[in-house]
Formats: structure tokens, C-alpha cells, sequence
């Protein structure tokens, strides 16, 4: 049996006989597939890490700094000094944040669904997608990105009022709250049934009564990030490395998806 050797193509050139090598990939497809896998990447680490921060810092006292976490399913709570709580995790019942721990589960969930598409997109980039199927590819991109931008704008939009209906006081744009007093007034013989929210409770994470409370006019019940002083004691809030995780991997998709539809076929 005769082995087969270069052959003539149909424009002259020689070629050597056998089974056509898989073409190398492309700039555009490399860098498609590693933003897909960073995106997901940093999706899962978000769905570990903390998303939002209330700190109060007092400059006097036993009790100097309480720092409380939202994480996707649990609250953990951390103290320098005798604050007269209990420091470690907890759940959002734990804390008295009900509401807001059921938000936060919507928005890992969003995250995870996300994950799951940019690793399946990443995939499909890197084993060549067919020109027929660009469309669907795009299609899947994008739903992958909003989906991904829709915790962050969840929590952006939704938190403060869902702090505000845990305390029984305000309606929340996505769901009504009760009428009723806050948590810390509760217990009192004639609870405070007013529409305004002014505290937010620092809860041993084993469920205990409250510790401490912060009150004043501005906290995490009437914006997402802020800061505010009284009586020689500061409250910090804002997001934490978790939500910031998952905007920078909107950005992540969003790249690859562009340098994933640029290169299809």
C-alpha cells in the first residue's frame, strides 16, 4: 500500500496529505474566553465575600468599633472593645434583617445564574461557534450581562427601604412592609409606631438582644452609602468587595461577549 504525499490543491500550491489541523486560536477569541473565565471568577468569589458594611467607631468608652457584614446568606458582626455583643456569624433572622437577607439572596442568585452562563459562553468561544449559531450566541450575552448588572442595581435601588420593612416602618418599592413600630422600640409597653426610620441595631450574631443601636437622621434605612456623626460617635456604611466583585464582572462579560462576537464563524 502506497503512502500518501503532497498533492496539487486546486490553485497550484502542495499539500501534504492527511487531516486538516485545527486552526489556532485567534487574539480576539483568547482574550473572549479569559474575560468570560475572569467574570466568572469573580462572580464566585463575590458569592463569598462580604457585600456591604455598616461600621460605627465610638472615641470613647469600652466599646471603641462594632463592624456588622452582609454576606449572601449570612451577617457576620466583629467588635473592638466590650460592646456588650457577641461577635462571629449569624443569620439575617439573627439580626433582624429578614427582608434584607432575602434580598441579598435574589442578588447571589442572579450572580450564580450569570456564572454559569459567562463559563458556558467562555466554552463555547473557545470550540469555535458557528457562524449560524452568532445570533444565539449574542442573545446569550447578553442576558449573561444583565443578568450579572441586576444584583448590584437590586441593591443599589431596593436595600434601604428593605432595612426600613424589617423594621415593621415603611413599604419597600418591590414589596409592602407592616405598620409597626422599629425592632428596638418594640419591646417597649407602647411601641413607637411612626413612619420615619432612625436606627440600626448591631445584633449579637448568636440572636441576642440588641447590643447596640446607632440612631440618627441619615444611615443605611435612607441611602446606600453614606456617613454620619453624633454625639462624638461616626457610622460608615457602604458597599463592600462582594458588590464591587460583581460590577467589575458586568464589565468582564461585556467584554466578552464584544470580542466573542467579533471573531464568530
Amino acid at each position: 500500500m502506497g503512502q500518501s504525499g503532497p498533492v496539487l490543491n486546486g490553485s497550484g500550491e502542495r499539500t501534504v496529505g492527511g487531516p486538516a489541523a485545527k486552526p489556532a486560536l485567534s487574539r480576539a477569541r483568547t482574550a473572549s474566553v479569559a474575560y468570560f473565565g475572569i467574570g466568572a471568577g469573580l462572580l464566585i468569589l463575590a458569592s463569598f465575600a462580604g457585600w456591604y458594611t455598616v461600621t460605627a467607631t465610638v472615641a470613647s468608652g469600652s466599646c471603641h468599633q462594632i463592624v456588622e457584614t452582609l454576606y449572601p446568606d449570612w451577617v457576620g458582626v466583629t467588635q473592638s472593645g466590650s460592646c456588650g455583643i457577641q461577635a462571629g456569624v449569624g443569620t439575617y433572622q439573627a439580626a433582624g434583617l429578614t427582608s434584607t437577607g432575602t434580598l441579598y439572596l435574589e442578588a447571589v442568585s442572579f450572580a450564580s445564574v450569570a456564572a454559569v452562563l459567562a463559563a458556558a459562553l467562555g466554552a463555547a468561544v473557545f470550540t469555535a461557534i458557528p457562524r449560524h449559531l452568532s445570533r444565539l450566541f449574542l442573545v446569550l450575552g447578553m442576558v449573561a450581562i444583565v443578568t450579572c448588572a441586576l444584583g448590584p442595581v437590586l441593591l443599589l435601588a431596593e436595600q434601604p427601604a428593605d432595612v426600613c420593612s424589617d423594621q415593621g416602618l415603611k413599604s419597600t418599592p418591590l414589596g409592602a412592609g407592616v405598620a409597626s413600630g422599629p425592632a428596638n422600640q418594640s419591646r417597649s409597653p407602647t411601641p413607637n409606631p411612626g413612619p420615619a426610620c432612625n436606627g440600626w441595631t448591631f445584633y449579637s450574631a448568636n440572636g441576642g438582644c440588641c447590643g447596640s443601636t446607632w440612631s440618627s437622621s441619615s444611615g443605611p434605612w435612607n441611602s446606600f452609602a453614606g456617613g454620619s456623626s453624633l454625639q462624638g460617635a461616626t457610622a460608615v456604611w457602604a458597599p463592600g468587595i462582594g458588590w464591587y466583585l460583581s460590577l467589575v464582572s458586568v464589565a468582564c462579560l461585556a467584554a466578552g461577549v464584544f470580542l466573542g462576537r467579533r471573531d464568530v464563524g
